[in-house]
């Protein structure tokens, strides 16, 4: 019992005796005879483990000998040791798991069971994830994603925003159950995928808002499920020039725009973001950023890392919050161990395809060297008769010294040029191809984005376009050229081909080699006429 008795020597004024009254009732209320209050606040922790981005690597050890180590493997021990630790962590990715590496290009084009022999899914496998979103380039891998990879995923794949025929493809969201907290975990993919991928990886997918989706899910979870927590993954980033403008041109919704969602639509107690492939927090120590009063981390790219998050939590079984937020990263290891491990893995049947030399060999190299001789045979190896020429995404080379003396092979191919593009050809006018040629920043931008710049080849040179009375010149306008650009560009990447208005109709064809390998192809070959910028590489059968 709570009492309080007075005396007739005490004499209280009556302003202060009334809230003497009210703090006797108020502290009688909440408080019971064993000193428990009726809404005692409890403390609990919610450990996280995070990834994204990873691309297919299980090491670059192979690939790129001579950069720090990044991949899965390199960070298999620090996911055991922190899952020793602390044994309910939840393990999530945030999208672009499966697609490329050379390893992984190899298992999902050339073998016919690749989710079961690929190690690197293998591996992801046996990682025990909580959750992947899908991300734009897992996406790029349909059919095969749908029809192998999901139905034996050990783990579920998350995309709150994707529907086909107005249902959803993939899960929406799970439950999990850690310190005796109910957690939801929502994912959700870029609408970019849109304009980056074909009709034929697409399968009649439509990416919806993120806003939208985000504002309905939150809502759907806390009435069916009534969570204590939601943890948003999304495999958007953060910088919403880089794409933004160019889901405009393509007439989709906004590829990147996380920080606008975030600005209008509550209720997710962290956010663990992707696709941008920025590592944040990227050192010990630093604080985890917020937008408004959301905590958002980034977990990188090629498993460079592994960012562990620590939620101290506070609440009771009516309402739970996160107090604070400690952010721990732990790098991936440089281990030589961890190098010789991943090449015994690797089947021979892989090694010799990598490996496989072509017979050129170089005399001297520097990266300007190679990065113009490369750009050129790239539009080489694509000619063909009506062809009046390309534009290809501008490769650069760089650490070439070790080259010098040595024979290409297809992994040096692979190093150079990192996405598996296919060639679509168009016609274009004088006035397109002007266009793509003379590109300009995105809105707000000084510089052109990286993936606006081309390298453009033409076989006979066109008549050049006046600047001042171009659009004059009839002539100009007529799309009568043969074109060969990349299936990235067609679709609407970079936003420079949906500039030029061009229909369904203009496609003439899309190639069934990617860039890579058509390149190897044509440089199996004696090639007699080897342009002056290749000089110093050396036919050598």
């Amino acid at each position: 019992m709570c009492s309080i008795r007075m005396t007739p020597r005490m004499k209280i004024p009556d302003r202060l005796s009334f809230r003497l009254s009210i703090l006797v009732v108020v502290v009688c209320f909440f408080n019971f005879p064993n000193g428990d209050t009726l809404f005692a606040l409890e403390t609990k922790k919610v450990q996280l483990m995070i990834t994204a981005d990873i691309h297919g690597w299980i090491s670059t050890s192979l690939v790129y000998p001579r950069r720090k180590r990044k991949g899965l493997l390199h960070l298999v021990e620090i996911i055991e040791k922190v899952r020793t630790k602390y044994p309910e962590s939840i393990l999530l990715d945030a999208g672009d798991l499966l697609k490329g590496s050379p390893l992984t290009h190899y298992y999902q084009h050339l073998d016919k069971h690749p989710s079961f022999n690929d190690p690197f899914f293998l591996l992801v496998q046996s990682l025990k994830y909580d959750a992947i979103v899908v991300g734009n380039h897992d996406l790029s891998v349909n059919p095969l994603f749908e029809s192998a990879y999901l139905p034996v995923s050990s783990f579920p794949w998350l995309a709150a925003n994707v529907v086909r025929e107005k249902m959803l493809v993939f899960t929406p969201y799970v439950i999990v159950n850690r310190s005796q907290l109910k957690i939801a975990i929502l994912g959700f993919t870029t609408p970019g995928a849109m304009m980056w991928l074909n009709p034929e990886n697409l399968m009649g997918m439509v990416i919806k808002p993120l806003q939208d989706s985000a504002k309905y899910w939150i809502k759907f979870v806390n009435k069916k499920e009534k969570p204590d927590l939601i943890i948003g993954v999304f495999h958007v980033g953060l910088n919403s020039l880089r794409d933004d403008e160019n889901s405009k041109l393509a007439q989709i919704y906004q590829a990147n725009n996380l920080k606008g969602v975030l600005n209008h639509v509550s209720g997710f107690d962290l956010i663990v973001s992707g696709h941008d492939h920025r590592l944040y927090p990227y050192k010990q120590g630093q604080k985890i950023r917020y937008i408004k009063k959301t905590p958002v981390v980034s977990g990188g790219n090629w498993a460079e890392a592994l960012i562990r998050i620590e939620l101290d939590v506070a609440g009771s079984k009516e309402a739970w919050e996160v107090k604070s937020i400690l952010g721990e990263i732990f790098k991936a290891k440089q281990d030589k161990k961890i190098d010789y491990m991943y090449r015994q893995s690797l089947s021979k049947d892989y090694l010799h395809y990598i490996n496989e030399k072509l017979p050129w060999r170089f005399t001297k190299t520097n990266n300007k060297q190679v990065s113009d001789c490369l750009n050129l045979l790239i539009a080489k190896s694509q000619f063909q008769k009506d062809l009046a020429g390309t534009m290809f995404p501008l490769i650069k080379v760089s650490q070439t010294k070790h080259l010098k003396n040595k024979k290409i092979s297809r992994l040096d191919l692979f190093r150079w040029i990192k996405y598996d593009n296919r060639a679509v050809t168009v016609k274009l006018s004088r006035r397109d191809i002007h266009l793509l040629e003379h590109p300009i920043p995105n809105y707000s931008q000084r510089n052109i984005t990286y993936n606006r710049r081309l390298f453009s080849w033409f076989k006979i040179p066109l008549k050049h376009v006046e600047e001042d009375t171009w659009w004059l010149q009839s002539d100009c306008f007529e799309r009568k050229h043969y074109v060969k650009i990349s299936d990235y560009h067609y679709q609407g990447g970079g936003g420079i081909v949906p500039a030029l208005f061009l229909g369904d109709s203009d496609q003439v064809k899309r190639s069934t080699e990617i860039i890579q390998e058509r390149l190897y192809h044509y440089l199996k070959q004696e090639i007699k006429s080897m342009p002056k910028e290749c000089r110093f590489i050396k036919y050598d059968p």
